[in-house]
């Protein structure tokens, strides 16, 4: 038997992953001011109302094609990347603000779309690793001052919109890489 002589083993410094796919979740993801060890992941799933991870610690998320109204996740604590791609925010903001990654923030793909409003709101924001929105669309403003990052913030073909207002604020960013 092949699978008795082969063995997987996880290097301990690895979090576990919680792998959420093909639902429809009802009611608030509210994880707030929780402290997670897992990996969040949500693949092609749809949210009835913004996942609340105010205040959370948690070991990283992750946000594949799915459809979120909002995303509310000031002073966020993540030990690893967070990633929204693929993704669809309708009607409401990624909030962000004073929140402390040690990865990534990877928007790759997203449509964030808060006529009006704000669509990205990342005041503060500390990333370790990199901003990677390339490919991005946003109606609504992206309001990143102050936003600190380790690594390059990359808006390759972005398209960021704000009719009758700015498209971007990003008074005082600190990029560590490229820009």
């Amino acid at each position: 038997d092949v699978g008795s002589l082969l063995r997987v083993r996880r290097p301990p410094t690895t979090a576990p992953v919680l792998r959420i796919s093909d639902r429809f979740l009802i009611g608030t993801l509210d994880l707030r001011a929780v402290e997670f060890s897992y990996l969040l992941e949500f693949v092609r799933c749809r949210f009835q109302h913004p996942p609340d991870l105010r205040q959370a610690k948690l070991a990283g998320c992750e946000f594949t094609a799915c459809w979120l109204p909002g995303l509310e996740a000031r002073n966020l604590t993540s030990d690893n990347d967070l990633l929204i791609t693929g993704s669809t925010v309708a009607g409401g903001v990624v909030d962000l603000t004073d929140g402390d990654i040690h990865g990534s923030l990877v928007l790759k793909g997203s449509r964030l779309d808060n006529p009006g409003g704000i669509a990205l709101h990342a005041n503060r924001l500390q990333l370790a690793g990199a901003l990677l929105a390339s490919g991005i669309h946003t109606t609504g403003e992206v309001r990143i001052p102050g936003l600190r990052s380790g690594g390059n913030v990359n808006f390759a073909g972005a398209t960021l919109d704000n009719p009758g207002g700015a498209a971007l604020d990003a008074n005082g960013l600190q990029v560590g890489g490229n820009l």
